[in-house]
């Protein structure tokens, strides 16, 4: 079980790669956009992106935590 794990646990970081540095560089970037600023990037909703990114943080969160377990 511990085998699989860290398997998971690199397949995940190798997924991740740079999205977490990206991540946290997006939300920043979107918050200091205005509406019209956003619209021009082809990007309707905020709140959507923000929270797509953040699944991102919380997928790190959960293989940090899985590692620390197995």
């Amino acid at each position: 079980m511990i085998a699989v794990a860290q398997v998971e646990i690199q397949r995940a970081r190798n997924l991740l790669g740079h999205m977490l540095e990206q991540a946290n560089r997006l939300i920043q970037f979107l918050n200091t956009k205005t509406s019209e600023e956003l619209a021009e990037l082809d990007i309707r909703y905020r709140t959507a992106t923000i929270l797509t990114i953040k699944r991102v943080l919380t997928m790190r969160t959960l293989m940090q935590n899985l590692e620390r377990k197995s």
